[in-house]
């Protein structure tokens, strides 16, 4: 250890030395004993400069400087100027000292210039603020000058938190008290200092006071401004006992913390530590995998200590390239603060410790004079992106938020960091162009939105990732040629501009393909034109600018969507026409529910597409404009609110023809659902081509379908509100009623397929007729002339059972007769109601059958007969008694229990045989 005397002239300072010409060395210690570096950064004006009268530099620096190294510290003085030195400081000359510059101001102020100097050199521990003095010439403004002050010790605590920075008031000036600038000093500067420090030790900051002021007298000035040779003595006595009070010479007197991580090389990083650490008592520190690295990379191996004794180098492997990572530590870091300071103090660390940027990025840092992108002094390194280098914008960017283009930039990409300010990159009009597969990344984390309002010209597809989901990110896009646009992550993304050149909008040149995977709003702020959208992975939510027409238009899908979503914008409508006009508009939905709540347009028809399948699409909008032919296939589905007659506003415009194409996917059939309260009418003509298509009415109102109905497949209705059917049913194919719900047809069809009756009532009123195919009973009911009406006859086709089924015939005023051409029970039981059954005034004639009695018909709850004659008729049953509630083996009887049993009723026989039991006592229980 060295001690250094400085030759005070007089020795009314606290700390006293005899006069010596220079440093007399007392002893010498092992350099391995040395306390690490202790950088102090002096920053202010000419005081701090070293101005003075006597030839010899270094102000209050050098006696500091001594008055520091005999008490044991091992000083570095940092700062970017080396000027008016002192021979005994040796290589420690570094200081921010700055000759006649001012608190803030343009061109020579602390506060504009104090980040490009920190970030030009080692992080301070120690910050000596002493700095307002030149400002005592702008007198109108000087009553401002404290605030300057607050807002540069918030900056820099802001940048270096982990700095101790010591405020001091302004010294003594002019020949007494009343000197013009001393009496602004005293009125409006010194007596606020204290206040101000003490609001930032308040909020957390690492700021102390200094009374200057107190120190020095007019008798240590040589000039009634700067301090003499004993002025400067007494300064550094009384920066002395603050630093020592706060600060040993092993660190200050708080547990360590990482400072900074920075890149070293494109496979390291170094890991700065806020003070020296002790790595022996700190093992984690040194164990690669105590560090992770996400979203991908290794720590493969950790380098020794440097010799500060704060920072290690990590070796990575694995990184992902353009983007920011981060790093994360589990352990716990101890430092070298002895037991006689109270030390040592240890860190126990979980989590993210910093973020670092892979080597081709080149980071924002607006150091320079201007907010414009091509000023090469904005840019780490000096140098301006490359169109290998992704452009990186982090922390405030010297408050250069705004960044201009001008004549245009270029980048790989571009990515704002968790820490960023809110930016906003280049101007509408201006021209950021992006390499091919140039990324758009908002950090995980991040505080703020942002947005680049220049127009992205990417010479290949653009990739745009939002990762935090509470902020947006917005952009302007262009395009000259074909291109891709994906977004990921889990952000909102806002296009302020997403536009084909007007010539090209409906064409299939140089198309926009957006391809979405994120799980957030994708909001477009003007009207919008692309070729085609597909969405992944998450549910979209669409919003387009109010009251715009934004048009699609490829010859390939126009949307493609498989987890569902909504298309939504007030007085908006989706235009989407293909350039082919023998192509419909086309689109894709897989599985879930994609809400249109815009007005849909597909002048050249529209069609789901089979590619993706059993998807809804819910048109909301209550006047889409739809023309030709509405095509589902897939076993996708169309739903609507109500339906109306061609010429009349309705979701499905004025499209004459609901065509399934081959709607059946893995049992799922292509549906036309209608979900309203009301009743509507349609006369669209309806066409299948194959398998099943499903017309369901799931509201609660009458749907009215009154156009044709054709094809090889079959028509489903699946209601639980009824359907009534007044068109005709011809072609190949089939039709259906299943669900709940009524079906009603009233025309005479004339198709030749099956008629199946699964669940629900298919009614038939006076005048309909069915195809003449089978007609299969599955379970539900055929209702037959309703209405009652007289005289009604009606031929059946031949009638299958497959299950238990309900046929109604109620009775006419005088005639009615239906013939069925054969029925086929299957074991089944068919039951009819026909009240007067056996009557002229309701006939039920089966081809086939034999007179008497009927197996498998029940006929009104009770078994029946046929005659050739008069049809079905009921079949009347001996008597058998019921004795001591046991029910009796009779086949042939009719056993009736009118009052209930004591217990439970018991059979006669293992094997009891009945012709019928009746009921008609309170609930009975069985054996």
């Amino acid at each position: 250890m060295t001690l250094r005397l400085c030759d005070f002239a007089r020795s009314s300072v606290v700390i006293r030395f005899a006069l010596f010409a220079g440093a007399v060395t007392l002893a010498t210690a092992s350099a391995l004993s040395q306390p690490p570096p202790l950088r102090i950064m002096p920053l202010g004006d000419s005081i701090t400069y070293g101005s003075n009268n006597d030839g010899v530099g270094g102000g209050y620096r050098y006696p500091l400087y001594v008055a520091l190294t005999n008490a044991g510290y091992t000083v570095d003085y940092v700062g970017t100027q080396t000027s008016v030195t002192h021979p005994g400081l040796g290589t420690e000359i570094n200081h921010e000292g700055h000759s006649g510059w001012h608190v803030s101001a343009s061109s020579n102020g602390i506060y504009e210039n104090i980040l490009p100097w920190l970030a030009q050199i080692a992080d301070p521990d120690v910050v000596l603020i002493h700095i307002g003095t030149n400002d005592t010439g702008d007198v109108p403004n000087f009553p401002g000058t404290i605030d300057e002050l607050d807002a540069l010790i918030s900056r820099i605590a802001s940048a270096r938190p982990f700095a101790h920075i010591i405020v001091t008031t302004l010294l003594k000036r002019g020949a007494d008290d009343t000197d013009s600038r001393y009496v602004l000093i005293n009125t409006y500067f010194n007596p606020y200092v204290l206040g101000r420090v003490q609001a930032h030790q308040t909020a957390g900051r690492r700021v102390h006071f200094l009374d200057m002021h107190a120190y020095l007298e007019r008798t240590d000035m040589y000039d009634n401004l700067h301090p003499n040779h004993v002025g400067y003595g007494k300064m550094a006595a009384a920066w002395l006992p603050v630093i020592t009070n706060i600060v040993t010479p092993y660190g200050d007197l708080v547990a360590p913390a990482v400072a900074t991580v920075r890149v070293a090389s494109a496979t390291s990083v170094t890991v700065t530590f806020s003070k020296p650490i002790d790595l022996a008592a700190s093992p984690s520190v040194a164990t690669p995998s105590a560090w992770t690295v996400a979203p991908a990379g290794t720590v493969t191996a950790v380098s020794a200590l440097s010799g500060d004794s704060r920072t290690v180098t990590l070796t990575l492997s694995g990184l992902a390239p353009a983007t920011v990572s981060t790093l994360a530590f589990t352990g716990t870091v101890t430092d070298l603060v002895p037991a006689s300071s109270g030390g040592p103090f240890t860190a126990s660390l979980s989590g993210t410790v910093g973020t670092f940027y892979a080597s081709d990025v080149r980071a924002w840092t607006g150091l320079g004079a201007d907010a414009l992108w091509s000023t090469a002094a904005n840019w780490t390194g000096s140098a301006v992106p490359s169109s290998s280098e992704t452009a990186l914008f982090t922390g405030d960017g010297n408050s250069k938020t705004a960044v201009t283009l001008g004549g245009g930039a270029i980048a790989a990409g571009l990515t704002f960091a968790p820490d960023a300010a809110a930016y906003t990159v280049g101007l509408p009009g201006e021209t950021l162009t992006l390499a091919a597969n140039g990324t758009l990344t908002l950090s995980a984390g991040s505080a703020n939105d942002q947005a680049v309002d220049a127009s992205l010209l990417v010479g290949g597809n653009l990739y745009v990732y939002n990762n935090e989901p509470a902020k947006t990110l917005s952009l302007s896009y262009t395009n000259t040629s074909s291109r891709n646009i994906y977004l990921r992550g889990i952000g909102p993304v806002t296009f302020n501009t997403l536009r084909r050149a007007a010539a090209q909008e409906e064409t299939d040149t140089n198309y926009i393909m957006l391809e979405s995977r994120i799980n957030a709003p994708l909001t477009f702020a003007e009207r919008m034109t692309i070729g085609a959208l597909w969405g992944y992975d998450s549910p979209l939510n669409l919003s387009f600018a109010p009251h715009t027409t934004n048009i699609f238009c490829r010859n390939d899908w126009n949307f493609a969507i498989n987890v569902g979503g909504s298309f939504n914008g007030e007085g908006s409508a989706l235009r989407i026409v293909p350039s082919d006009p023998a192509k419909r508009a086309r689109v894709a939905i897989q599985t879930h529910r994609v809400d249109m709540n815009v007005q849909l347009i597909a002048p050249k028809g529209f069609e789901t597409l089979n590619g993706w399948t059993r998807g809804t699409l819910a048109l909301n909008h209550p006047d889409n404009d739809i023309q030709g032919t509405l095509a589902l296939d897939r076993g996708n589905c169309v739903e609507v609110a109500f339906l109306a007659l061609n010429g009349t506003p309705n979701p499905l415009g004025a499209c004459t023809t609901v065509n399934f194409v081959n709607p059946l996917d893995s049992g799922v059939y292509a549906r036309l659902r209608v979900t309203g309260t009301a009743a509507s009418t349609t006369d669209k003509a309806f066409t299948v081509d194959k398998d099943r298509a499903i017309i369901e009415n799931a509201g609660t109102g009458t749907l009215t379908l009154t156009g044709t109905m054709s094809g090889a497949g079959t028509f489903a209705f699946d209601a639980s509100g009824p359907i009534v059917f007044s068109g005709v049913r011809s072609d190949s194919g089939g039709l259906a009623k299943t669900g709940a719900g009524i079906l009603t047809l009233t025309a005479a069809n004339t198709y030749s397929g099956t008629t199946f009756v699964e669940g629900g009532t298919l009614e038939l009123a006076a005048g309909a007729t069915l195809g003449s195919g089978t007609l299969a009973l599955a379970g539900g009911t055929l209702s037959l002339n309703p209405a009652a009406t007289d005289n009604y006859t009606l031929s059946l086709p031949a009638v299958t059972l497959t299950a238990p089924s309900l046929l109604t015939v109620p009775a006419a005023a005088t005639a009615s007769s239906v013939t069925l051409a054969a029925l086929t029970l299957n074991d089944h039981v068919l039951a009819i109601s026909a009240p007067s059954a056996g009557t002229a005034a309701n006939r039920i004639f089966i081809t086939g059958f034999a007179d008497g009695p009927v197996n498998g018909i029940l006929l009104n709850g009770g078994p029946a007969t046929y005659s050739a004659a008069t049809g079905l008729a009921p079949l009347a049953l001996p008597p058998a008694a019921i004795v001591d509630d046991t029910l009796p083996d009779a086949a042939g009887s009719a056993a009736t229990a009118d009052t209930a049993p004591a217990g439970d009723f018991s059979i006669a026989a293992s094997l009891t045989t009945l012709g019928q039991f009746t009921y008609t006592a309170a609930p009975p229980r069985h054996a």
